[in-house]
Formats: C-alpha cells, structure tokens, sequence
C-alpha cells in the first residue's frame, strides 16, 4: 500500500511540473485588438443531447455487458456586428463514458472476470465571426451561403481508464489491474480567406455542395498521462509521458456538405439536417469550433497514449439542425452526435487469459440533441462532466479519480474568458487568450447553475443485476 502511494505521489508531482509548464508552452505576444463594433442585437440560447445504452454480446471465449453514456450541451450567444456579419460565442460541454464487464465462458460459472471502464470530458470556450455573404459551390456553381471568417478556441479535456482482471484455475486466483490518467488542453485561432462557406442560405434536402479556403491558424496543444499496471504476478510498473505541438501555419482546408432534410425536434420545432465534414488538421464541433485534431480524446488523434487504451468512446458531432429563417439568431438549434464504444478485456500474465475482439462495446449509435433551456444546458453541462460519467448504478456524483490533486486548480469565472475571446474577435484574429482553463476542476460548473437546479436531464435505464459489481 504504502508503496502504491509512493508511485500515486511520484504522478502527482510529475502532472503538477507538466501543468506548470502549461502557461511557458501557450505564452505569445497577444497582438492590440481592434475597437468592438457595437452590436446591433444580442440573442442566447441553447441546445444539448444525452443517452444511456447498454448492450450484451459474445466475445472470443466468453459474454460481455456494456453500458455507456455520451452527452453534450451548447449554449450560445450571437452579438450582430452589421447587417451581414455577426459573432457566435459558445460554450460547449462533451462527456462519454464506456464500462465493459466480461465472463469467461459465462457469468454463471465463471474462470475468468475483467471489467475495463473509461471516461472521458471536454470543455470548449470559442467565438467565431460569421458573414452572410459567403459562398459554397453547388453543381459546379457559386450559391450564396452562411461563412465562417474566423474562429478562436480554447479547450481543455480529461480522460481516465482502468480495468481489473481475475482468474480463477483450479489451483488458485490470479488478479491484475491498471489505470491510465490523461489530460490535455488546446487553443487555436484560425483565420479564413476567403470566408469559409459552411451552407446555402436555405439548404435543400438532398443538396449536396463544397467550399475551399486558406487558412492561417496558431495555435499549441499540450497533453501529459501517466500509467499504472499491476501484473497478476505481484509487480507492477508505473509510466509518464507529456507530448506537445502546434498548430501554427498556413493551409488549405476543404469542406463538404449535404442537406438530410427536415429533423423534427420536440415541441413542434422543426429544422433541416445539414452534415458537414472537413479535411485537415482541424477536427470541427457543432460547424463552428475548430479543435486541433491532435488533442482530439473523442477522436483518432494519433498519439501514444491510443494503444495504451483498453475502451474507447468515441463522439463525432458531424450533423447540425438548422433553421435558415430563424428568428433573432443563425437558427442553429441542435445537433447530432454518433457515438460508438469500443473495448478489447484486458489480458492477465496468468494460465487462464481473457481474449476479445475490437468489436466488443457499443454499435454506432445516433443521438438527436434538442433545444434546452439555458439553466437546462447549464445543469447538463455540469452532468456531462461529472455524474453522468459514473455508470455504477445508484452512486452519481463521482470525479474522475486523482484529477482533483494531479493539477492545481483555481476556479476562473467563464465570463472573463469568454470576454477575452470577444475581445479579440473581428477580422484578424489575435492569438487566443492563455489556457487558463487547465485550471478548471474536472467535472466543475462553467457557467454558474440556476438558483434550484433541478435533477440532471435523463435518466438512466434499470440495468440487469451486473455479478461484477463489486469489482467497480
């Protein structure tokens, strides 16, 4: 025990060096704003998804359980800078969670148990300058189209795994278990030129169209993990690594786009379905926030730290709902989001093993977000990054372990930093500001919660009696 201490300590204090190089890693001189144009209006409001699935299945030598949770919340604020332009600032929440608990050959009578469960968050503050004079090619031809100047965001993340194994031949038990902490935070700007055509003024079902621009972005992203495993033989090894890059530079980025047709939301409110995909280094959020794709925990980000990942949840927000004539604002009023979790059981260095095939986990499932109230989206938002992500039934409310003490954290109000990102928003986009958001708490309130918060949206489905229970 006392030696698990000692390694737990040792992470501890190797997180805290790489957090404190976080501010030297983002430090760049902020170029002098331009003056605000006075908004004309301002309108808020918000949107959000959340689902619960659980699926059984077979393995390659036994049967397996899955639950899962995915769930984000947007809230939006559009400031309308001339009778053609106007700012979007966001701020969106994104939580999944993956638990997969395995029998060997069944859980009747069982010789082999491994339970492997991962959560994941992301917090993303972004402001983006938008023109209604852009242009998208449809059929070879330039329509007129809704187009994003620029876009500026910061982001922070946390994703924690551990697994637990135990087999039991006829001579005696065997156990093994492991835990893979993970953070990342990144910022980037990026500038388009052209205008980045997103989507006709009035998409059609089944139109498809693309748009082409230069871009220059800057930009840095930083992640730090370290991992714990203990062999079914008594030893153990611990690990860390940080890995770092920017994303400063010039390109070229290609869009594409199709119109799916009207999506009927709740309440009567309708939109159309647009899906939109981007090549290059960028992986998009809800059309609009731009994250470098290296920092992508929800995505394939190609970092060392994927083989070291026994469960995988994966989210992709490639579908947006719009309502070209909305009143008082752009008419994004919901997205959709597919989330697919993918799990391999962990292998004990003991007689009797645990095999799988990628495929365990949960198929790609669609979730169809709707328009929220803010003081829903605020709670949501809190749930997505917190509670929702514990899959334990009946216990709610956990963090993810070790992270409150890995990272000092200071509680920053939202308002500051979406004011610095207001700031520097027209035309030519300075620097980001400082990730002040890897001092944010996991699983803390980014916006303050209404004055009697309700319980979280959703609920989740009654589960089987799970006889892994007490290996959670």
């Amino acid at each position: 025990m006392r030696g698990t201490l000692a390694r737990y300590a040792v992470a501890g204090a190797m997180l805290v060096a790489v957090a404190a190089l976080i501010p030297a890693l983002f430090a760049a001189p902020v170029a002098a704003s331009s003056p605000v144009t006075p908004s004309v209006t301002s309108e808020q409001w918000a949107y959000g998804g959340q689902k619960w699935i659980n699926v059984t299945g077979t393995s390659v030598n036994g049967v397996y359980t899955a639950k899962a949770f995915v769930g984000w919340h947007v809230i939006l604020t559009q400031t309308n800078t001339s009778a053609t332009e106007f700012t979007l600032t966001v701020q969106r929440s994104m939580g999944a969670a993956l638990a997969v608990s395995y029998c060997r050959p069944d859980c009747t009578t069982p010789i082999g148990l491994a339970n492997v469960t991962v959560r994941a968050w992301e917090v993303d503050l972004a402001s983006a300058n938008f023109t209604t004079q852009g242009v998208v090619i449809v059929n070879g031809s330039p329509v007129p189209a809704l187009a994003l100047e620029n876009s500026s965001e910061i982001n922070a993340a946390n994703l924690t795994q551990s697994y637990s194994v135990v087999t039991m031949p006829a001579t005696a038990h065997h156990t093994a278990s492991g835990t893979l902490w993970l953070r990342a935070d990144a910022r980037a700007a990026v500038e388009f030129s052209p205008a980045l055509g997103l989507m006709p003024l009035d998409p059609t079902a089944g139109e498809s169209w693309s748009a082409t621009s230069d871009y220059n972005a800057s930009g840095a992203w930083l992640a730090a993990y370290s991992l714990l495993h203990t062999f079914a033989n008594g030893t153990s090894t611990h690990s860390f690594q940080s890995v770092s890059g920017s994303v400063a530079g010039n390109g070229t980025l290609t869009l594409a786009g199709m119109g799916l047709g009207t999506v009927a939301l709740n309440h009567g409110v309708s939109a159309s379905g647009v899906a939109i995909g981007v090549s290059g280094p960028f992986h998009p959020r809800e059309g609009i926030i731009f994250l470098p794709g290296a920092a992508d925990l929800f995505g394939e980000s190609g970092q060392p730290w994927e083989a070291s990942l026994s469960a995988r949840p994966m989210a992709v927000t490639s579908v947006v709902d719009f309502q070209p004539h909305a009143v008082g604002h752009v008419g994004l009023v919901a997205s959709q989001t597919t989330y697919t979790g993918s799990a391999t059981a962990p292998v004990a260095a003991t007689p009797v093993a645990l095999a799988s095939v990628p495929s365990d986990g949960t198929p790609p499932t669609v979730v169809q977000g709707q328009p929220e109230t803010l003081s829903q989206a605020q709670v949501g938002s809190q749930c997505v990054t917190g509670s929702c992500l514990d899959l334990s039934t009946g216990s709610g409310g956990s963090q993810l372990p070790l992270a409150t003490w890995l990272i000092p954290v200071v509680a920053v109000g939202v308002g500051a930093v979406l004011a610095a990102l207001v700031i520097s928003r027209r035309r030519r986009v300075a620097p980001p500001p400082p990730p002040t958001f890897s001092r944010f708490p996991p699983g803390a309130a980014l916006t303050p919660p209404p004055s009697a918060p309700g319980p979280a949206p959703g609920k989740s489905p009654a589960t089987p009696s799970d006889p892994l229970d007490h290996l959670w």
